[in-house]
């Protein structure tokens, strides 16, 4: 578990990385877990010191549910507990948050 005296240095935002046909009005599962994994790997190589995904900058609210759930366990899977990693709970009712 990470405390606040974790928290420092470089926070990076990250895109979704989403699949080539993301921009369909059809398309499902629109989370590119390769791109995700080999982006949050080279940026956690490359020096970043916190990650954040999913915030109201646009994912957050674009995603289903069952591509939240895998964004977030390929960003966990991919930091692999070397940084602290934030996912964002946004919704349109604090219900389903």
């Amino acid at each position: 578990m990470f405390t606040p005296q974790d928290l420092g240095g470089v926070l990076a935002m990250m895109p979704g990385f989403a699949t080539d046909d993301a921009n369909r009005i059809d398309a499902e599962n629109t989370v590119s877990v390769e791109r995700l994994h080999a982006g949050v790997t080279k940026a956690v190589d490359e020096g970043i010191d916190v990650l954040a995904a999913c915030g109201s900058f646009g994912e957050g609210y674009a995603l289903q549910r069952e591509e939240l759930r895998d964004l977030t366990a390929a960003v966990v899977e991919a930091t692999r507990g070397r940084i602290p990693a934030f996912i964002g709970c946004i919704g349109p009712n604090s219900r389903e948050i």
